[in-house]
């Protein structure tokens, strides 16, 4: 059954973003975002290898953690689903252009995402400011 818009934003994880940790998480993701999308380029050329999903499920552990450890609630859940979905597709065997198609669909989301936190436009609480 398909929610509503309200049901969605209710259901949405809110971001708690730790102002003194988030300019080291964004130095950092730069690097591992790159590398995490050169890795889903490079599966889509080498389907068969099985190294490749193995480097990009450890940037997306590493840039999971660091994003929930800054507070990018949103972003870690994003980073955790890509995990999930390679973790699955590798069981499977179902290394699908389509995955990939969703994988770099979700590595936009995630730099857009970062993106928005280097601009300073991420949730907050209500009652919490950025000081």
């Amino acid at each position: 059954m398909p929610q509503t818009i309200e049901e969605r934003r209710a259901q949405r994880i809110e971001d708690e973003i730790d102002d003194q940790l988030l300019p080291i998480f964004l130095e950092e993701s730069v690097d591992l975002m790159r590398s995490i999308s050169e890795g889903v380029r490079n599966w889509r050329n080498n389907p068969t290898d099985r190294e490749l999903p193995r480097r990009l499920q450890r940037d997306l552990h590493t840039i999971k953690g660091s994003a929930r450890m800054v507070g990018a609630m949103g972003c870690g859940e994003l980073f955790h689903s890509m995990e999930s979905r390679i973790d699955h597709a590798v069981a499977m065997n179902a290394i699908t252009t389509e995955m990939l198609d969703g994988l770099d669909v979700s590595v936009d989301r995630g730099t857009f995402m970062i993106d928005r936190l280097s601009r300073g436009e991420c949730q907050r609480p209500p009652g919490r400011d950025s000081g």
